[in-house]
């Protein structure tokens, strides 16, 4: 009999096995989470180690490249209804190094399967060792199973929101699988006589613990355990059914622990092989003493657990190689930290140490010490007696200063010692000769020590957001130094030996006092990327980041300067023999553009960005655009009234912002296409230039969606011209660029009324079609298709709009329903009023302080003629006081709109309305009068009724 798969709950998580399938999860579960399949034109780009994203389209055009093919050793396959498996397989084939596949039906509920055949032909994929099933519900997995036995390269399977008797199946379990994840809602059945020696369990319940489901799991093959019980503990009925597996080496537990003293013991006492224990999210106020039976424990990792010391018999472990606790309570560490011989990396971040012990200089072996984010105040001098280490972090103390010690780690590699409060260095700091890596920003250092320039491997140096106001003379001698970050400081200038640092590529020199570059700046000869702005950049603010409270903090403790801007205005003409360049920002300078393009125009670089934004531009250069070699160029923010007729010559430039200059110039153009576009607007080059190309097809309706946005009165025609000329070109291509809601409210705002209508039934239909439906879209659309029909003069096609609007979308469009349906004498008008007064009733009921749903009902109740239930219900909102007093002032005008309706007013009350509104000036924003508008135009009112309503509601629009 057929057996069907039970659809459980989706994952978004997508992750793959590796050769070593345990120890990689976790790194290639957070990996995956954020990347998606791609076609191999993005492989090509972005790297193999991606899903290749099967599609037909890729297998025909690359079939016959077979260096590209073989490239491919993960892929992903989307289920659809009309696909054919045994298809996909023998294009997949063609790719000799696949080793996983993922099957993906993880639409909310899955798609439906039953008539999708499992394919017969896997066993062409020599290389295939894993599989990943995303949410089958409804799949003949038993004959699935049987294929899959064909596969004798197979060795672990994944499963996504599967029923948990999914592994009992009989074929399933003479598959002899090596590694299994499954994660699903409820812990799964594990068959007894399983070969797993790789196993991950991800689930949110274990249901039934009498029937002890992991007890079934080998004494002896299983080795590798990564246990995730969301909303269950770990209590000592579960962990005695983990105490057997005495072939265990690592264990992962990332579920709540009942019991810190049972866990340690049960587990430890009997299975002494584990050599790695990872405990996260395990909610471990202590750390047992217990912890002494891991006898062999060589990798201890903790991380949000709460604990606040180590136990005694932590220090005893004396196999541990590696300790990794973050996001505990720890306060300090044991002076037995030296027992630890044998500790290579230890990581102690995200903690609440404060102090560290003398010992710690004797842990001779130690290569790797994380202490950073915690509250340490200094360091022992005996830090420098650790002399294998390579990799020190300690950022984001409260370090005032380092131990002269440091400088006797000739072995250190990389040193961060950024958010603290140094204020000076050691002078022998150039004592570190295997330095390659330095961060000393958020610190208060106001200069660098001489010997500085002694760090003659250092490539990657920050000292972003400190005091320094000059760099050492000789910090040229920095021969390997690639990026050197020093934003937010107060240099005036740079030494003449700046220009000697011949491997320069990324320089960050914004926010400092500069006025000039030396000349020697044109040295820097592998410099690629530059910044000296002057742009608000929160990077290099001085405050400190208190992790303990998640936020910054001002620093009350040491009084910092004000921060500086550079005001360079020039560049030195060495700085045209930079042939390197890729990016240059100078914004938010005074700078001289003539200066700035005269000195590129000489430069050997090309297709490089420029952002000369807000730097006081009035007047751009009239000649030699054809020289000026720039790609991308930003003039956003000047003062640029016109644009030079030379600028059609600059063969370089592909993306122009003009953007916030004068009221013609207010652009951003990011194709040369787009900036033809420009520059026929403003009569440079005429429509004849232009090719008729789908490119420029596109470019037409990308501009014309950029209209959309401006604040002209004749932006809808501008829409509309452009709109219509891409058409012209290309019509697919148009159409498929514009933004829908636009092109449909342009042509209704141009009155072109049929042509809305078709566009809007097109639309519509897409949108609703899917689903998840946006109603931001739809229900705008609905609306101008209405609009349309009553502008034709159609007033039955407009009500049967509003109609679908309201029962389906909006049910706000039931008055307007009713309104057009009480012109034409349509007897339903009665119950789509019926409909809307029902509709604000339950929302009042559910939000009794929402005065805009209050307010609507009363415009309800005009407008439908109740007059009795609109003074029932205004007496009763009299009793309720808005927060916003506007809307008094509303419930004021809509009691006023009621007398005129039922002519019971006088012209001196019309005229202190009148004074009032006009005394207040509001101006509603929130508000529109467009129901209550509609509703007076269609009314039996005299013309003097009407004219008086207008005359009250315009002036809340003054």
């Amino acid at each position: 009999m057929k057996k069907i798969l039970l659809f459980l709950f989706t994952f978004q998580t997508l992750f793959i096995f590796s050769q070593d399938f345990y120890e990689d999860y976790n790194d290639y579960l957070t990996f995956f989470n954020s990347k998606s399949a791609e076609p191999i034109e993005r492989l090509n780009r972005f790297g193999y180690h991606y899903y290749f994203k099967y599609n037909k389209k890729d297998i025909e055009a690359y079939k016959n490249d077979i260096k590209t093919l073989e490239k491919i050793r993960y892929a992903y396959i989307k289920i659809n209804k009309d696909i054919n498996l045994e298809e996909v397989i023998d294009d997949l084939s063609l790719c000799p190094n696949i080793e996983l596949i993922k099957f993906d039906n993880g639409k909310l509920f899955g798609s439906d399967t039953t008539k999708i055949n499992f394919p017969k032909n896997l066993n062409k994929l020599s290389k295939l060792k894993n599989l990943i099933f995303y949410s089958f519900h409804n799949w003949d997995y038993d004959k699935g199973f049987y294929e899959l036995k064909k596969v004798k390269s197979l060795k672990g399977i994944a499963f996504y929101s599967f029923s948990p008797t999914i592994l009992m199946n009989k074929n399933f379990q003479e598959l002899k699988l090596r590694d299994l994840a499954f994660i699903a809602r409820n812990i799964p059945q594990i068959p007894e006589n399983n070969t797993f020696e790789n196993l991950i369990l991800k689930c949110d319940y274990y249901p039934n613990k009498k029937k002890q489901y992991l007890k079934a799991l080998s004494k002896n093959n299983l080795k590798k355990l990564h246990l995730s019980i969301s909303f269950e503990n770990l209590n000592d009925s579960i962990l005695k059914e983990l105490k057997h597996l005495q072939g265990l080496e690592k264990l992962t537990i990332n579920s709540p622990i009942k019991n810190s003293d049972s866990f340690f013991k049960i587990i430890g006492e009997n299975n002494p092989k584990i050599k790695e224990l990872k405990l996260t999210n395990c909610k471990l106020d202590s750390l047992s003493e217990n912890i002494k039976y891991f006898k062999n424990l060589e990798l201890f990792y903790s991380s949000n657990n709460k604990f606040k010391k180590l136990p005694k018999s932590f220090y005893d472990l004396k196999n541990l190689k590696r300790v990794e606790i973050q996001g505990s309570n720890i306060i300090s560490i044991d002076n037995e930290i030296d027992k630890l011989s044998s500790l290579n990396t230890l990581k102690l971040y995200y903690n609440r140490i404060k102090t560290l012990p003398k010992s710690i200089g004797k842990l001779k072996l130690l290569k790797h010490f994380s202490i950073n984010n915690n509250q340490l105040k200094s360091l022992p001098k005996e830090i420098g007696d650790l002399k294998n280490i390579t990799f020190f972090k300690i950022n984001n103390n409260k370090l005032t200063s380092v131990p002269r010690s440091i400088t006797n780690l000739k072995n250190l590699d990389t040193l961060f010692l950024e958010d603290n409060y140094i204020k000076e260095l050691p002078k022998n700091i150039g004592n570190l000769s295997s330095l390659t890596y330095l961060n000393l920003s958020q610190n208060l250092l106001y200069k660098l020590p001489s010997s500085f320039s002694k760090l003659h491997n250092l490539q990657t140096l920050n000292i972003t957001a400190n005091d320094i106001t000059y760099l050492p003379k000789k910090f040229g001698n920095l021969k390997k130094l690639s990026t050197l970050q020093g934003n937010s400081n107060f240099l005036t200038t740079l030494p003449d030996s700046f220009g000697d640092l011949s491997s320069l590529e990324r320089l960050e020199l914004s926010h400092n006092n500069l006025t000039s570059l030396p000349d020697s700046f044109g040295g820097l000869n592998s410099l690629k990327k530059l910044y000296l702005n002057n742009k608000k950049n929160h990077a290099f603010r001085v405050e400190k980041y208190n992790h303990l409270k998640g936020k910054f903090i001002k620093d009350t403790t040491y009084t910092r300067l004000a921060r500086k801007k550079n005001m360079l205005t020039t560049l030195p003409d060495s700085f045209s023999k930079l042939n390197k360049l890729e990016f240059i920002d100078l914004s938010n300078n005074t700078i001289d553009f003539n200066n700035v393009v005269n000195i590129l125009e000489n430069s050997n670089s090309y297709n490089y960005t420029l952002d000369v934004s807000n730097c006081s531009i009035k007047k751009l250069p009239v000649h030699n655009w054809n020289t000026f070699k720039v790609k991308d160029l930003n003039l956003s923010d000047n003062l640029i009234t016109e644009l030079p007729k030379d600028i059609k010559n600059a063969q370089y430039l592909t993306s122009l912002n003009i953007s916030r200059n004068s009221k013609n110039l207010n652009t951003y153009r990011n194709n040369k296409n787009q900036i033809s576009l420009l520059l026929l607007e403003h009569n440079i080059i005429s429509e004849n230039d232009l090719p008729k190309t789908d490119e420029m097809a596109i470019a037409f309706a990308k501009v014309a969606n950029k209209k959309s946005y401006s604040s002209k009165k004749n932006k809808y025609e501008e829409y509309i011209t452009y709109a219509n000329k891409a058409i012209e070109i290309n019509k697919e291509a148009a159409l498929k660029t514009l933004y829908d809601d636009s092109y449909i409210e342009a042509l209704y705002k141009t009155k072109n009324y049929k042509d809305c209508i078709h566009y809007a039934d097109i639309t519509i239909k897409k949108d609703t079609s899917q689903n998840i439906r946006f109603l931001n879209s739809v229900v705008p659309n609905f609306r101008f298709k209405a609009l349309s029909h009553l502008r034709l003069k159609d007033t039955i096609s407009a009500i049967k709009t509003f109609k679908t609007l309201a029962d389906k979308f909006s049910p706000q469009y039931w008055s307007r329903t009713a309104l057009l349906a009480k012109k034409i004498n349509d007897s339903n008008y009665k119950l789509y009023f019926d409909n809307q007064i029902a509709f604000y009733n339950k929302q009042t009921q559910q939000n009794p302080k929402s005065w805009g749903t209050h307010l609507s009902l009363l415009e309800v109740y005009i407008i439908a003629g109740k007059h009795k239930e609109f003074d029932e219900f205004n007496k009763e909102l009299s009793t309720l006081i808005p927060k916003n007093s506007n809307y008094l002032l509303l419930k004021e005008y809509l009691e006023f709109v009621e007398k005129i309706s039922v002519n019971n007013y006088s012209n001196e009350n019309l005229e202190e309305l009148k004074q009032k509104i006009q005394a207040k000036k509001t101006k509603l924003k929130t508000w529109s009068f467009e129901l209550l508008l509609l509703w007076n135009d269609l009314s039996d009112l005299s013309n003097k009724q009407k004219n008086d309503i207008r005359t009250i509601t315009y002036l809340f629009s003054i």
